[in-house]
């Protein structure tokens, strides 16, 4: 009997690492194609993967209540990449580039909730507050990249069948 616990145990501990190796496989080819959006300037795609309804922004954002106006945010991205496009020669070469030159996907950070909470302890920014099935993701440019200066990802969560950014650094 005392054999037969241990076995379930070890199958059910095997199990649940597998089934969290696959979700942070799917939140890097999500985060991939999000950036994706990015880089060729499809702003409003990129921004498809928020949950804008209840996003929080974990510094405040402009107001420093924490809402983010998405309207706003998108226009203001928008122009930003107007401006590199027309201004910016390092930006027009790295558009040529693809995006694993510019950003460093084999270091990305994907960390569950039990994960976040032994490095980072927890979170609690403007109401927001991480939960079991949360899960933070962080992916750094390369330094050369246009994309330098910025953190990708943010706090996904699984809403309706499809994870969505409900918490990050905008």
């Amino acid at each position: 009997m005392k054999l037969n616990l241990i076995t379930i145990l070890l199958l059910l501990n095997s199990f649940l690492f597998g089934q969290n190796e696959q979700i942070k496989k799917e939140l890097t080819e999500i985060l991939y194609s999000q950036i994706q959006y990015l880089h060729k300037g499809k702003i409003n795609k990129y921004y498809q993967f928020y949950d804008k309804k209840s996003y929080i922004h974990l510094h405040g954002g402009k107001n420093k209540d924490g809402k983010v106006n998405f309207k706003k945010e998108i226009k203001r991205t928008k122009k930003i990449f107007k401006k590199m496009r027309k201004e910016n020669i390092k930006y027009k070469k790295d558009l040529k580039l693809p995006i694993d030159s510019l950003l460093d996907f084999k270091n990305i950070t994907i960390l569950n909730f039990k994960e976040f909470q032994k490095k980072y302890e927890s979170i609690n920014n403007y109401g927001f507050t991480m939960k079991v099935g949360d899960y933070y993701v962080l992916l750094h440019p390369k330094i050369k990249s246009y994309l330098a200066g910025a953190w990708h990802g943010g706090i996904y969560r699984k809403i309706k069948g499809k994870w969505k950014i409900v918490a990050g650094d905008l």
